[in-house]
């Protein structure tokens, strides 16, 4: 019955195809490996701690994890080349999407902490500095980019998305010297200066096509011998990567300006052939560096009029002390 008697559509048949697919139409289905595993985390560490003065304490870390049977899904109803013939006809007609969910994905971390901590009466500063490597199938359980739906399961295999390879971080709080009598004791004794600085790695980042769909270049008979669109191995999907640039893989040393400026042009990636994926790999990339330093200055007076133990904290902060552009990672 089709609901208040509104007409039904013309030119619509009802029903399914030999596969289970819609007839007119696709659906989008979700299945799970009947076989999937459960997903664990194995970790280690291992730290070392030693005092070099009175007031000087120096510490060193390794941690360690990898990640088994994590989950991840992607579609798996399609294959290349198969707008060759200027129609999306998928393995199984009828069916839009088939995602399939299982626990292939896989992660490794290994990174190491070395820091130092002073802590005195009216000065206490200390630091530290993290290297470390984490790399992933998958960073996330839906990822957009998995361009051959049947290739090897390390095709994805990459920094993660959120690898930082290294970090410092420097801190301090200093109690101001002051005068020790007088009205101006009351005002300018018991001031901390405060100070956080931090300063990393970009994260890493893929480049794709996005936007264009598969697009079709024919020579006079017919033929095809290139394409103009994203979907370079013609499967119905975008989020392709290209091939390998001249220049590489990966790219070093550049500044904030060169990431304004544009430190790619699309003619620098040449397009694969037709109906084929690209030889780039995922997370090659990485994005700008992150710097920032923060300020603050503070006192706590007391207020004996409002109880023994009342006081009122007078603070003054300043984010981002060097007005630092910090950008975020290219997209597409």
């Amino acid at each position: 019955e089709v609901p208040y008697d509104y007409p039904r559509p013309t030119g619509l048949t009802a029903g399914l195809n030999q596969y289970g697919g819609l007839v007119n139409g696709a659906g989008v289905v979700h299945v799970v490996d009947s076989d999937i595993e459960p997903m664990y985390l194995d970790n280690w560490f291992m730290g070392l701690q030693r005092s070099l003065w009175q007031d000087v304490v120096v510490q060193a870390d390794y941690i360690g994890s990898r990640g088994r049977n994590a989950y991840r899904k992607w579609d798996v109803n399609r294959f290349n080349a198969d707008l060759f013939d200027n129609r999306l006809d998928r393995i199984l007609p009828g069916f839009a999407a088939i995602n399939y969910t299982d626990s292939s994905d896989l992660s490794w971390f290994h990174g190491a902490t070395f820091s130092a901590r002073t802590l005195k009466r009216d000065l206490s500063f200390g630091g530290a500095y993290t290297i470390g490597r984490s790399t992933d199938y998958s960073s996330t359980f839906s990822a957009t980019q998995r361009p051959d739906a049947f290739g090897p399961p390390d095709q994805e295999k990459g920094r993660s998305d959120f690898d930082v390879p290294q970090k410092m971080s420097l801190w301090s709080i200093w109690t101001v010297p002051g005068p020790s009598s007088g009205v101006a004791k009351a005002i300018l004794s018991g001031w901390n200066a405060m100070g956080v600085l931090i300063a990393q790695s970009g994260s890493p980042f893929t480049v794709f096509c996005q936007g264009r769909a598969f697009a079709p270049v024919r020579d006079g008979a017919g033929t095809i011998v290139g394409n103009s669109g994203c979907d370079y191995n013609a499967h119905g999907l975008q989020y392709d990567r290209p091939n390998v640039p001249m220049f590489g893989s990966s790219l070093s040393g550049l500044s904030n300006d060169d990431f304004l400026r544009g430190i790619f042009a699309v003619s620098d990636f040449p397009t694969p052939a037709p109906g084929v994926g690209g030889t780039l790999g995922r997370n090659t990339y990485r994005g700008p560096r992150y710097f920032n330093v923060d300020f603050a200055l503070s006192r706590s007076i007391k207020i004996p009029a409002l109880g023994q133990s009342s006081e009122v904290q007078v603070r003054l902060e300043m984010f981002n002390v060097f007005n630092t552009t910090n950008l975020l990672p290219p997209q597409s």
